[in-house]
């Protein structure tokens, strides 16, 4: 359990921390945390439909937790004619990094629940696997509102059984819960190893959206076809496996929606 008046310096300090140990985006992208090969094939999987989406889009861009500037410096090198790309984080010792990763775009040291920038400033506001770090990501949601004009692209992790997902569709959740064959966990939990604090699932984001009176252009909710531990145990197989799974899924329009990733593209209604 972790309580939610942790006050904000604590969160600096822990991220200015982990910036000096690790190259967090090369963990993750280019290495694989511990050796994980299944983690490292389904996190460069988010990647890929984070970018192809970017591409599709145009017009000043602003990342939100952007720690060493992936995104930041691919949307700058893609968008040669959008020259206003800004890429802000709690820690100075990432910020640090993008910089050398990208220095003719803007950097800022600011906190994703306090954005200094004013109403409607970027076209673009990216927020990919960052309200599960944050105390009140409801609050920040509406911040990314506020600064964007078109688009809202935001990224979560977790993910649901298939299980789950067709009672889901046949509206028996209400039924399971009254049998106690299936509980929301609402708890707030800290996880010192991610800094995980917060549980958001898609429906979250699609409530969010709608009282910014947004528009949900693209949707993406992760499943989870097996557990974490076969996964891991037996990687390059169930690689193959989920990569089938995701192209058949992809090509069914009922059943579209649910992929590798928990995604959701939000849109200023016109």
């Amino acid at each position: 359990m972790f309580h939610k008046s942790r006050k904000s310096g604590f969160f600096k300090e822990f991220y200015e921390k982990k910036a000096l140990e690790e190259d967090h985006q090369s963990l993750v992208y280019e290495k694989g945390i511990n050796g994980d090969l299944w983690g490292l094939w389904w996190h460069r999987a988010r990647m890929s439909r984070i970018m192809n989406l970017l591409l599709s889009m145009g017009g000043s861009f602003l990342e939100i937790g952007c720690a060493e500037g992936l995104y930041v410096r691919f949307y700058f090198d893609t968008h040669q004619d959008d020259q206003f790309v800004v890429g802000l984080d709690i820690a100075r010792n990432f910020i640090k990094k993008a910089r050398k990763r990208c220095s003719s775009a803007m950097w800022v040291v600011g906190d994703a629940q306090n954005l200094p920038f004013k109403e409607n400033s970027f076209d673009i506001v990216l927020c990919s696997e960052v309200l599960e770090h944050l105390t009140h990501p409801k609050s920040c949601f509406s911040q990314l509102s506020y600064v964007s004009k078109k688009h809202i692209l935001v990224t979560v992790p977790g993910g649901r059984s298939p299980f789950f997902c067709v009672a889901r569709t046949l509206k028996l959740l209400n039924f399971l819960k009254k049998l106690r064959v299936y509980k929301e966990q609402k708890d707030i939990v800290w996880n010192p190893s991610s800094g995980h604090i917060s549980l958001i699932k898609i429906e979250d984001l699609i409530e969010w959206t709608r009282k910014e009176k947004l528009h949900v252009s693209f949707l993406q909710e992760r499943v989870n076809y097996f557990s974490e531990s076969i996964a891991l145990k037996y990687s390059t197989f169930f690689i193959c496996v989920v990569k089938i799974l995701d192209s058949i899924v992809s090509k069914i329009p009922q059943i579209r929606r649910y992929g590798l990733s928990n995604i959701m593209l939000a849109e200023r209604c016109q």
